[in-house]
């Protein structure tokens, strides 16, 4: 795990292991990192190079992700067959239950959108606690990625035989409007990164010669 200059192309590490590692989140204050790293959710700490582990190594653990500050990790874990959202407190090393039975979680304003271990998207009130099924489905493929940009949902897909990116408009949350891109997957595999504006997609093709990091203008 590291850091790119863009202009140079030049590499900083910042972690170096044989475990398994994945991106997840980044905080807004662009001073913590979230990675799945060796089947545990951790917290890089950029300042001072350091990690937090969240979970243990027998925790079943789902999804993750930042709070809108920052200041806490939303995640989830399966405790006797039911899915759990906790949220740890990273000033406080706290850890509370949040909410139960969904999986996937992403701050949505005051609000988050979820989704079940069917991987069916919903918006949760967290005033209320209404929930409110958008009809649509996430992807359950490890190598896929989901997130949420300003009032939109993007997500990954792939049957091995296409890749697929939608957008689902959610700035109407009673009346979400759906927009795909579709490409080969043999060329284009789902894994994606959105810029925080959600005006650049960057995704990885294969089989271009000299380039493998491609970006289009979502708008």
């Amino acid at each position: 795990l590291g850091k790119i200059n863009t202009k140079t192309t030049k590499i900083t590490p910042y972690i170096k292991t044989q475990h398994e590692l994945k991106l997840i989140d980044y905080s807004s204050s662009q001073e913590n990192i979230l990675i799945f790293m060796n089947h545990r959710i951790v917290i890089f700490h950029i300042k001072n190079n350091s990690l937090t582990y969240i979970t243990s190594e027998d925790e079943f653990i789902g999804d993750a992700s930042f709070s809108t500050d920052g200041e806490n990790v939303l995640f989830s874990v399966k405790d006797h067959e039911q899915w759990k959202i906790k949220n740890y407190e990273i000033s406080g090393k706290q850890i509370t239950n949040k909410l139960k039975g969904f999986k996937y979680i992403r701050p949505y304003k005051e609000n988050y959108i979820v989704a079940d271990a069917q991987e069916n998207l919903y918006f949760y009130n967290a005033t209320s606690q209404e929930q409110l099924k958008l009809n649509h489905r996430i992807s359950y493929e490890p190598n896929t990625y989901w997130t949420v940009r300003g009032d939109f949902i993007y997500w990954s897909d792939h049957d091995l035989v296409t890749t697929t990116f939608s957008e689902l408009d959610i700035s109407n949350i009673r009346r979400p409007r759906l927009t795909k891109k579709i490409f080969d997957y043999s060329k284009v595999r789902p894994n994606f990164s959105i810029s925080t504006d959600a005006s650049t997609f960057t995704y990885a093709q294969r089989g271009v010669e000299n380039s493998t990091i491609l970006s289009f203008s979502i708008k």
